[in-house]
């Protein structure tokens, strides 16, 4: 990556709670933004590092975005990574993946949603690749109650969000979409960021679509939207932004190469306000989220409708008991 470890040495049996490690965060910089049914946030377009230096590279994450349908809740993620991750001869296993989705609730809910293949998460199986311990795989899908891990070393990542941060011929700035990094609570803690889901309960499984336009997705238009909720009034001028926000030359007409879209489906503790974090496992770039989960509405039948001839029956028939009374009454 960006800098090279001389320290290689594996994390046995570190495993971060995650409730310590991303939930307490202070308030964000910038909300999302809702644009159609979708929630977006920007991400710097200059601030993913591999070894040719800042900016457009295959770590490089510009934004990600969330919706709630019933109680099915999908994300989206654009970077120029997919799934499926890179191929990377410094890594410990000779691969680099996104780590794990976190989602802390502010109701002291933890879960993680595994989505990314041959990441490093799941819990460590006593063998080595690489000189490294590796974990078992998890299987895709939505896990409770977990435990976070720090990757970066065994994937020659940056040892500290603030050397990620701070590193390079200039700051980025706080460039972590709706949080500021220097508010999480691993900021300045070495080899402490919540990259994989080290153990946790599973709940479900994960559904992944290729079809982002029926979906309603729209990520030039919601990263524009929320750029500009951000005072960047010119998306196209790299001169028009703000450096506080390492939002340097942001042009939504040049996305990533890669949208992945998933969803789970929730439960019942899955409710109210969350941050959901995500990092590559090197953290040569993240990108965290600020949410909400309500509880949909209950399904209400409704009430059946009678066919037009059962209703001229019933008319018909009103009207033959009509007759009748009336002559009765002759």
């Amino acid at each position: 990556m960006f800098t090279k470890l001389t320290n290689r040495a594996p994390l046995t049996g570190l495993a971060i709670a995650l409730c310590s490690a991303i939930a307490t965060t202070a308030a964000p910089a910038q909300a999302g933004t809702l644009f159609g049914d979708w929630n977006y946030v920007i991400d710097s377009f200059t601030d993913g590092s591999d070894t040719s230096g800042r900016g457009g590279n295959i770590y490089e994450m510009y934004g990600m975005a969330y919706k709630q349908v019933g109680d099915e809740i999908f994300f989206a993620v654009n970077a120029n990574t997919n799934r499926h991750g890179n191929a990377a001869s410094t890594a410990g296993d000779g691969h680099i993946n996104f780590g794990d989705l976190m989602l802390s609730f502010a109701n002291g809910g933890t879960f993680g949603i595994n989505f990314a293949s041959l990441n490093d998460s799941g819990v460590n199986d006593g063998k080595k690749v690489g000189g490294a311990d590796r974990p078992q795989a998890l299987a895709n899908g939505l896990y409770s109650n977990v435990t976070t891990k720090d990757m970066t070393a065994v994937n020659d990542g940056y040892s500290t969000m603030a050397s990620f941060v701070g590193s390079g011929d200039k700051a980025y700035g706080n460039s972590f979409g709706d949080v500021d990094p220097t508010t999480l609570s691993y900021y300045n803690q070495s080899r402490s960021a919540p990259t994989n889901i080290a153990t946790g309960t599973f709940q479900g499984g994960v559904t992944f679509y290729d079809d982002i336009l029926s979906l309603g997705l729209d990520f030039k238009g919601g990263l524009a939207a929320n750029a500009a909720a951000r005072g960047i009034t010119n998306l196209n001028n790299p001169n028009a932004t703000q450096a506080s926000l390492g939002l340097n030359g942001v042009n939504t007409a040049k996305l990533g190469t890669h949208t992945t879209v998933f969803s789970v489906k929730r439960t019942a503790d899955m409710l109210g306000d969350f941050t959901a974090t995500l990092l590559f496992e090197c953290m040569n770039d993240g990108i965290a989220l600020m949410g909400s989960v309500a509880t949909p509405p209950p399904v209400v039948e409704e009430a059946s409708v009678p066919e037009p001839g059962t209703i001229l029956g019933l008319a018909t028939l009103g009207l033959a008991m009509t007759g009748v009374r009336r002559r009765r009454t002759v």
